[in-house]
């Protein structure tokens, strides 16, 4: 059984990867600045468009992922204003929008971990994730510094502004929901197989 990082709006392959393989989530890693932890993609008009939510700062240090924290500056509005600017107009934005503003405002100051966790069992609600497996089996840790990365691209699906751009792969699966609203968890259920790609990672068991 393998062992993934844990993300904000993860990527559509990564939830894709929780349906099909079960993994744990690991939770004993460091913090790596600039890592898809604390970022995610969007679509917006000009394109994609990396959300991040601000990290107080460890000045340096290596930090074990559970001892990092989240800042109290603006970027949770600035991240709520995007999100909106991006997908105002999709068929299912107004669906999620106050659940996904009232969680987002609550974060600042939180652990990182605590909002992923917090994260997780939203979409874990709307089928868009399962719940973590609670065993003790030997693992194999994926672990990620700069990308999450798969070895085939995602099956295409309507998006906002594809009148403007060819089809973007694997943007996080808050693309997939406004897009796709309840039938994102059949897209989910019936996606062929994927796999991250580990070439140039470390991999250990524990």
């Amino acid at each position: 059984m393998y062992a993934v990082p844990t993300f904000l709006f993860p990527p559509i392959s990564y939830c894709l990867f929780l349906h099909q393989a079960h993994p744990q989530k690991d939770v004993l890693s460091f913090y790596h600045k600039q890592s898809p932890r604390n970022h995610f993609e969007i679509l917006g008009a000009n394109g994609r468009q990396k959300i991040t939510f601000g990290i107080k700062s460890n000045q340096g240090i290596k930090t074990p992922l559970q001892d990092v924290y989240l800042d109290d500056g603006d970027w949770a509005r600035s991240a709520i204003r995007s999100i909106q600017s991006a997908y105002g107009k999709s068929a299912f934005y107004f669906f999620y929008q106050h659940e996904l503003e009232d969680m987002m405002a609550s974060f600042p100051q939180q652990k990182l971990v605590d909002a992923q966790n917090t994260i997780h069992q939203w979409l874990q609600r709307y089928a868009m994730v399962p719940a973590w497996p609670q065993t003790e089996e030997v693992v194999q840790i994926i672990t990620i510094e700069k990308k999450w990365e798969i070895s085939s691209p995602i099956s295409s699906y309507h998006q906002v502004f594809q009148d403007r751009f060819a089809f973007q792969n694997d943007l996080s699966i808050l693309d997939l929901m406004f897009n796709l609203g309840p039938e994102a968890k059949s897209y989910l259920a019936q996606h062929p197989t994927v796999m991250p790609v580990l070439v140039d990672r470390q991999s250990s068991s524990v």
